[in-house]
């Protein structure tokens, strides 16, 4: 097996690996009632745009449309696939370690390139109608946007493996904005003067073999590489085993932001809203889980105000069924916590639990979403109507639908 062989079965079996994680989030029944819906809603969507361009394009400034572009692209790092056990033989061997350096750096450029092509190609409705954009634009900032924000990342990638501490976060947060503000400007370039944005392009083309040359020759950063792979490899399984991992980091004790007095939450006290009012407790003193729930229930707000009437509905419904599904699977996971296997609940007290948790946590960000959607389509009414209207769903969902 030579270098490129050997590359190659890394690349299959991080794609083997990464497609069993997420079977085990979407499976064949999640992909036929969701994913492939929402693909031919999204399909089709897409295609309206192109036809009939809706008026709210004109409220999107380019900035706006260039920062997000730019966060887009950033996404994920650049990936070598190097592993512990290459310092047993091919860190012994110069050429190979460089060749699989090399090999890396074309992977991570061509992944980039692909993600730009998606980015671009998802814009290109509001280029087009509101820029005008044309071909040669279209592919400076594709190719331009790419080697843009592949030099960044190598760059960025040096800065971690050479400082620590506050001197890391020092470097890499003026480099970080300096980034986005060039990137932008770049964009501005490209749009309002297309051939000296081809010729930036080809200027960062032209810089793509230094560049190379000088990620290969660096030394003393095997052990980084290692470290930083593994983390790559195993975000997407992370991020998923959070949810049912028992051991704690050691942290200072703190008092937490939302309930920080044991007040009861609710006026009548049953042994159902006790258990429930505990469970309410343990989730928003959860940093890690209020940060999800934050991180779920803030785009899909801001979304609301900008897309179109018919994408309002399609989120405002996701969004009731992806927080209900949510908090139920929570709530019943956090049923099975230690303490509580002490006492004997039966399954109707613990249904009973699971459906008074779950509607209290998913309430706040339901209302907030159908609060914006509302003022955004239809004013004042819309706001109390969406917030009504949600109120009345929400309730008999959670009494009528328990999956």
């Amino acid at each position: 097996m030579n270098v490129k062989q050997l590359f190659l079965h890394r690349i299959r079996y991080n794609a083997s690996f990464q497609r069993r994680v997420i079977s085990l989030v979407i499976d064949w029944i999640i992909a036929l009632y969701f994913v492939v819906p929402a693909v031919l809603i999204g399909g089709y969507q897409y295609f309206v745009l192109w036809k009939q361009p809706p008026a709210w394009f004109a409220f999107l400034p380019i900035v706006f449309v260039f920062f997000i572009m730019k966060l887009l692209g950033s996404v994920g790092n650049n990936r070598y696939f190097i592993e512990g056990a290459d310092q047993l033989f091919i860190l012994q061997r110069d050429q190979w370690y460089k060749k699989i350096i090399q090999y890396g750096f074309l992977f991570s450029l061509g992944k980039r390139l692909i993600m730009m092509c998606l980015i671009v190609f998802l814009f290109a409705p509001w280029l087009y109608a509101q820029l005008g954009f044309g071909g040669l634009q279209l592919a400076s900032l594709v190719i331009g946007g790419t080697l843009f924000i592949f030099i960044e990342k190598i760059i960025l990638e040096r800065i971690s493996y050479t400082y620590r501490g506050w001197k890391y976060y020092f470097i890499r947060i003026p480099f970080v904005l300096m980034g986005i503000a060039l990137f932008i400007g770049f964009g501005y370039v490209v749009t309002y003067l297309p051939w000296l944005g081809l010729g930036m392009t080809l200027v960062m083309l032209v810089l793509l073999p230094s560049v190379r040359a000088w990620r290969v020759s660096w030394k003393g950063t095997f052990f980084e590489q290692v470290d930083r792979e593994v983390e790559m490899k195993t975000r997407l399984l992370s991020l998923m085993m959070k949810q049912v991992d028992d051991k704690k980091k050691p942290t200072r004790r703190k008092r937490p932001i939302l309930f920080r007095q044991s007040n009861r939450l609710f006026r009548k006290y049953t042994p159902v809203k006790g258990v429930a009012e505990s469970l309410i407790k343990v989730f928003t003193r959860d940093s890690g889980q209020v940060g999800l729930y934050l991180r779920l229930a803030i785009p899909i707000s801001a979304a609301m105000l900008v897309v179109p009437l018919f994408a309002k509905w399609i989120l405002w419904g996701a969004a009731i069924f992806v927080l209900k599904i949510w908090m139920r699977s929570w709530a019943k996971n956090a049923l099975q916590a230690d303490f509580l296997q002490l006492f004997s609940l039966s399954d109707r007290f613990r249904h009973d639990v699971v459906l008074t948790t779950s509607y209290w946590l998913a309430l706040p960000g339901l209302l907030v979403i159908s609060a914006l959607g509302g003022i955004s389509a239809f004013g004042w009414m819309g706001l109390v109507g969406g917030v009504a209207a949600t109120g009345v769903i929400h309730y008999t969902l959670n009494r009528w639908m328990y999956f």
